[in-house]
């Protein structure tokens, strides 16, 4: 790209463009005349870029800066007023960077397909690690009722179950009957046994969770391209 300094332009970017058309279209009559000189453009700029075509963009036209992240991070991206100095530490670019990386000899460059691949795969594993502990959390049914199994849930009936296991072992007597409150904030009476199978049947839904999103990951690792990638999704209920 054409960058024109205002040392050899202090038109607008509509005025150059309308002195380019100009002479491109006196150029294009001249060649059905005879004898006539040929016309003249109203500067060398004008004529170069009417010549070669190429794009250009005003010195008055650097409207963005950009900021650094890390290696092979997408840079932040601000707009600057013309005429105004970026924020310290920003860089000054004719061009919009936004999505553009920085790479290791800090220079700025679009993403691979490999990394966009790559990226997508790990936004993608983040969101299905959420699914599975939304699912995980979302209770469990046991003996007709529905407890939760939230992560604090989970702590609390591990560390009861362990102590109904333990209490023999250190010649402790397990009450009878633990009261244990479901999901509507209900106190329900359970057992021993009661309360280490509903700890198995949380375990059993924690387990079953992490199976699911084992074998979606493969799937994921496998993909080979990003729309693979996005099809691989938490089953639905």
């Amino acid at each position: 790209m054409r960058i024109v300094y205002a040392a050899e332009y202090s038109g607008t970017r509509a005025e150059l463009l309308a002195a380019i058309a100009a002479h491109k279209h006196a150029v294009q009559v001249h060649r059905y005349t005879v004898g006539l000189p040929a016309p003249l453009a109203p500067s060398l700029l004008v004529e170069e870029l009417a010549e070669t075509g190429d794009t250009f963009k005003l010195e008055s036209e650097f409207d963005y800066a950009w900021r650094s992240n890390g290696v092979g991070e997408p840079v932040s991206v601000c707009r600057v007023a013309p005429g105004e100095l970026p924020p310290e530490g920003w860089v000054l670019t004719p061009d919009d960077p936004t999505g553009l990386i920085v790479d290791a000899d800090g220079n700025l460059r679009a993403e691979t397909a490999a990394e966009l691949l790559a990226k997508a795969k790990r936004q993608r594993e983040l969101y299905i690690n959420a699914r599975r502990d939304e699912f995980i959390a979302g209770g469990v049914d046991f003996n007709g009722w529905r407890f939760d199994t939230t992560p604090q849930s989970i702590v609390n009936l591990t560390a009861a179950v362990a102590f109904i296991q333990a209490a023999p072992l250190a010649n402790l007597t397990p009450p009878d009957t633990v009261s244990w409150r479901d999901e509507s904030n209900v106190d329900r009476k359970l057992t021993p046994v009661m309360l280490i199978q509903l700890g198995s049947a949380v375990f059993g839904r924690v387990q079953g969770a992490h199976s699911v999103a084992r074998a979606i990951k493969d799937a994921i690792a496998a993909a080979e391209t990003i729309e693979a990638v996005e099809a691989a999704d938490w089953p639905a209920a």
